[in-house]
């Protein structure tokens, strides 16, 4: 009904129109041949019914209307109407139209223009030499600018430069298509001054925005970007492209849950970028241990994709995050073997085997995919963990020195040294054995503070050779200045010389900097013993024994209870 009434409205406001020039016509006595003065009746119907259909969305019926129309009178923009419905259908004939357009008002600005679009299939040489031809006619900026990225595509730079070297216009429109050819021809600071010069003169364009908003990204000043997209967002609300782009930017930029609400006003708008944006949160939730609301989106995605193992993967992480490991555990047990993740599923199920106290359940699945992926070093790494777990340690320590071996990345290489020495110092009580390992880390890794630091620490722990443990400890420090456990180390060394004061000056401050370790509240503990603080000792040594259940600190607080009065007696656990 609305259809019909706008259309017989707009039928008798042509009409109208029609009489009164017509009249008007008349009464001046003017004789006129020009279809831009007076437009025949049977024009009017079937230019009026294009556009109708066109609203339509009946785009054969509004060409075919149009053509009807141009072949009554042929006007420059019942022509360029023609091209551009046709183009909808058939750019070749779009082309032809429009070059019998351009044949018959070779000097019109907007057939040229439409000539010169990007989409016209015409070759560059021919829309260089209409480009060249209208500006003897008429010199014209947009032209111009047109004309200088045809000769950038062609490569031909100075012929561009010079062109645009001419242009004297302070219209930002035309300043910001400047800064593009600037761009493309690789003079970037030049097209950055032109679109700032830009920005400055016309700041409400949009497509000077959206360049300014570019530029920042490229400069690396994401949330420069997302603040100029968000101030373009206010006056298109419902731009997907626009909103995703915003939470793009301050994704990269950290600002998660900022980035999660405009994600959430793309995925709540629909469109092509739902899934992308779905998808991107879901990751921010994940990365933030938000578990559940990282499953729900996951879990919908994956049921749009079923045989997205990425997803898959992802959800079964989220479920494992949250808990469910049972339902983790299913997931990641359907991840294909051929899949790139196949790995690491294998390797979390082994952990939540691991975290039910099914370490043996655990070592089965990893020897399992081990035949499959042979040497697969992170299978390998898994194994060595359950190893160690199940208290076979030998074969654990042989694990990590096997991967140390091969191993290239140096900072990792030094994490399995560390860790097979810390097994045999910590569960195998093996001091020849560790400090063999640490010995051959460090003739590998002179610069390695982990290993100078733990070196140290087992001469001056087990009074080997406090000092030279100590000498150690300081290049550690050296390599890594203030780090609380050489700090501890160095304080729990002069402790070992009798340097009491000294002990507990350094021990203090690695406490300042990690409060609520268990063995320097121990250290602390047995620094103020020595210097008679009897009080603070048993403070230290209390919290030490309540973070760990350490015989020594136990026999340790019963020494130094006679010398407190009103001591509250102490439970052994």
């Amino acid at each position: 009904m609305n259809r019909v009434f706008l259309k017989n409205i707009v039928v008798f406001a042509a009409i109208l129109l029609l009489f009164g020039t017509l009249s008007g016509c008349a009464n001046k006595n003017v004789k006129t041949h020009s279809a831009h003065s007076v437009l025949n009746n049977n024009q009017y119907y079937p230019y009026l019914a294009s556009l109708i259909y066109l609203n339509e969305g009946k785009i054969d019926l509004a060409t075919k209307k149009a053509i009807e129309s141009a072949n009554i009178v042929q006007t420059p923009e019942i022509l360029v109407y023609l091209v551009k419905l046709k183009f909808l259908t058939d750019r070749f004939a779009a082309k032809n139209i429009a070059l019998y357009a351009y044949k018959k008002y070779p000097k019109n600005k907007n057939i040229v223009s439409m000539l010169l679009t990007d989409n016209m299939p015409l070759s560059i040489n021919k829309k260089i030499k209409i480009a060249k031809r209208y500006l003897k006619y008429k010199p014209d900026d947009k032209i111009k600018i047109i004309l200088a990225k045809l000769y950038a595509a062609k490569h031909q730079r100075s012929k561009a430069i010079s062109i645009l070297s001419g242009i004297k216009s302070s219209d930002p429109d035309i300043l910001s298509s400047e800064g593009i050819v600037y761009f493309s021809i690789g003079m970037k600071t030049e097209g950055r001054r032109l679109f700032k010069r830009a920005y400055r003169l016309g700041s409400s364009n949009i497509r000077v925005k959206l360049f300014m908003a570019r530029i920042k990204e490229e400069k690396g000043d994401l949330v420069g970007a997302a603040k100029i997209y968000i101030k373009i967002a206010e006056h298109q609300p419902d731009n997907t492209a626009l909103l995703y782009r915003i939470a793009r930017d301050l994704d990269k930029s950290g600002r998660d849950f900022e980035a999660i609400s405009y994600y959430n006003r793309v995925i709540s708008l629909g469109g092509l970028l739902k899934k992308k944006a779905q998808l991107a949160a879901a990751l921010i939730f994940l990365r933030n241990e938000r578990y559940d609301k990282a499953a729900k989106l996951f879990d919908e995605l994956l049921k749009n994709n079923p045989e997205n193992y990425d997803i898959r993967y992802r959800l079964a992480l989220a479920e494992k995050g949250a808990g469910r490991l049972i339902s983790a555990y299913r997931l990641f047990s359907r991840i294909d073997i051929k899949s790139d993740l196949y790995v690491d599923a294998v390797v979390n199920m082994a952990e939540i085997k691991a975290t039910l106290n099914k370490n043996k359940d655990g070592l089965y699945l990893i020897n399992n995919a081990l035949k499959l992926k042979q040497n697969n070093k992170k299978l390998e790494m898994a194994k060595a963990v359950l190893l160690n777990s199940l208290k076979r340690y030998d074969e654990a320590v042989r694990l990590y020195l096997k991967l140390a071996k091969y191993e290239k990345n140096s900072d990792y290489k030094e994490n399995l040294y560390i860790r097979a020495a810390d097994t045999e110092y910590e569960k195998m009580h093996n001091l020849k054995k560790t400090i063999s390992i640490l010995k051959d880390l460090i003739k590998k890794s002179p610069k390695s503070p982990e290993a100078l630091n733990f070196l140290g620490y087992v001469y001056i722990d087990n009074n080997i050779n406090v000092k030279k443990g100590i000498r150690l400890v300081k290049r550690a420090l050296k390599i890594y200045p203030g780090w609380f456990f050489y700090l501890d180390s160095l304080g729990w060394g002069y402790y070992k010389l009798g340097k009491y004061k000294k002990a507990l000056d350094i021990l203090k401050k690695a406490a300042r900097f990690r409060y609520g370790d268990p063995v320097i509240f121990k250290h602390l503990g047995y620094a103020y013993a020595k210097l008679k603080k009897y009080d603070l000792a048993r403070k230290f040594l209390l919290k030490s024994y309540h973070l760990k259940d350490d015989p020594s600190v136990y026999k340790k607080l019963l020494l130094i209870r006679k010398f407190i009065n009103k001591a509250k007696p102490l439970k052994h656990r």
